[in-house]
């Protein structure tokens, strides 16, 4: 609305822009802990993948649309700035780049209607999402899958863990087979018993529905969490910060928009389609066949951190490392398509194997989902931090 006050001052301005943005991240973090939630309730497929594959599609609706908003802009502004020997291929005398410089400046007058509209259309979808969200909880569906899911689960564990002996503070589960590793149960960490599994795939799984403590359900989702967070912190390090300064080799060469004025528009959309196929791709991963999934998680999310000197070779503006560039804007598009991805990919993962190491109980998968979401918001907030000194070094300001 603010947008529509061209009168209002420009601290001012700046104080609401920054207060309405702060809410806006609270909001959205009580609201994923709560989807999230929600979601972890169901079959992965069903709720987990749905829900990321949603924010994708989201993603590559707004790169969209800020691509298109950059094509309806006049590229005048761009000529002047970083081509400024030609506008629209004829030279510029100095009156008319003086002219131009001053246009750049002038104040802000009338009310922003683009603006306006592109955020009322957010607004819009996002009343959709809500009347969707009380449509599933009063739907007998939601119901239904909710209490296939639990049986199952419960029929997983009632068969797959006998127990055979107990001792009262201790209680070893043995398997029918005997080649079997031996699954103990961790007593002491709660005000009941809680099961804390080692099965073949060396994951810890919480199998029995009682009360859990937050230390016992975090120990279960550990490889999860720290997968969310170093992809977010790996992401957010290099993405947006430094694809923004990308730059095609054929700049100012031609008068080709997609090579000159365009291009960051585009390498903002190819991320998003690349963060949306990761995302799809995941669905049809069969989580529960892959063992010891969470380290395998990590150790992936790990090797992502490649992708900090890879990113180095692409042509960027006031690169530090112009001698080691590769002159392709091939390499620099599929590297960023790639980039999306596997954070994609190792998102969407991550989120669905958490819920199955834990029962299909709503305080369990909140308290989870709490958890989840503090990682995936403390990713975001490192990787922003430190995106600053991944620039700084880029751009030759840092030595190592």
């Amino acid at each position: 609305i603010i947008v529509l006050i061209p009168d209002l001052a420009p601290d001012r301005f700046l104080n609401w822009t920054l207060i309405l943005l702060a809410l806006c991240g609270i909001s959205c973090s009580i609201a994923g802990a709560g989807i999230i939630a929600t979601a972890g309730a169901f079959d992965p497929r069903i709720g987990i993948s749905s829900y990321f594959s949603g924010q994708a599609v989201g993603g590559v609706a707004v790169s969209v649309a800020n691509f298109i908003a950059q094509v309806l802009h006049d590229p005048t502004d761009f000529w002047a700035q970083e081509c400024p020997s030609s506008v629209e291929g004829r030279f510029l005398d100095d009156t008319e780049n003086e002219n131009i410089q001053e246009q750049q400046c002038t104040p802000y007058k009338g009310a922003d209607w683009n603006t306006f509209v592109y955020f009322s259309l957010g607004c819009f979808v996002l009343a959709l999402c809500i009347i969707g969200y009380i449509y599933i909880q009063h739907s007998n569906a939601a119901d239904r899958l909710h209490q296939q899911g639990h049986s199952a689960l419960q029929t997983d564990a009632d068969d797959d863990m006998p127990i055979e002996e107990q001792d009262g503070s201790n209680i070893e589960i043995f398997s029918d087979d005997d080649t079997s590793p031996r699954q103990t149960y961790q007593g002491g960490s709660t005000n009941r018993e809680v099961f804390e599994v080692t099965g073949p795939e060396d994951d810890i799984v919480l199998v029995q529905e009682e009360n859990f403590d937050t230390v016992s359900i975090y120990k279960a989702v550990s490889g999860p969490v720290w997968s969310i967070w170093l992809t977010l912190f790996v992401t957010l390090t290099i993405f947006p910060t430094w694809t923004s300064r990308l730059e095609s080799i054929h700049k100012c060469q031609n008068h080709v928009r997609l090579q000159n004025d365009l291009y960051v528009a585009l390498t903002f959309v190819i991320f998003n389609l690349g963060d949306l196929t990761g995302r799809l791709l995941s669905n049809k991963v069969d989580v529960a066949s892959i063992g010891d999934l969470s380290k395998k998680l990590v150790l992936i999310a790990l090797a992502r951190l490649l992708f900090g000197p890879i990113f180095f070779l692409c042509t960027a503006r006031d690169s530090a490392f112009q001698e080691v560039v590769i002159h392709s804007d091939i390499f620099s598009i599929l590297l960023q398509y790639c980039f999306g991805i596997t954070n994609g990919m190792l998102l969407s993962l991550s989120f669905m194997h958490a819920p199955s190491l834990l029962p299909s109980n709503a305080s369990v998968q909140g308290i989870a989902s709490t958890i989840m979401n503090f990682s995936l918001v403390l990713g975001l907030l490192c990787g922003s931090f430190f995106s600053f000194g991944y620039v700084q070094l880029g751009t030759g300001h840092i030595n190592l």
